[in-house]
């Protein structure tokens, strides 16, 4: 996924840019970038699954985010 940008002795001689030299390559490059990027999923929806699913019955889930009495009154 990285680009290389050591020509050799040929590539200094003709000074050619190398972004015309392999658009093939940059293309596959920025390509595979873009599924590492958007492969990965959001850590929070993650941990959201799973305590719904290890703690279905939880007084978080049942009640909600919205509370009248204050955060540290659990019970």
């Amino acid at each position: 996924m990285n680009f290389n940008e050591d020509l050799g002795i040929l590539g200094q001689i003709s000074q050619q840019d190398m972004t015309e030299r392999d658009p093939k390559g940059a293309r596959e490059s920025f390509d595979s970038f873009r599924d590492d990027l958007m492969g990965m999923n959001d850590l929070r929806d993650d941990v959201e699954r799973v305590m719904r699913k290890n703690y279905p019955n939880s007084v978080y889930y049942t009640r909600g985010l919205e509370r009248k009495e204050p955060w540290w009154k659990l019970w």
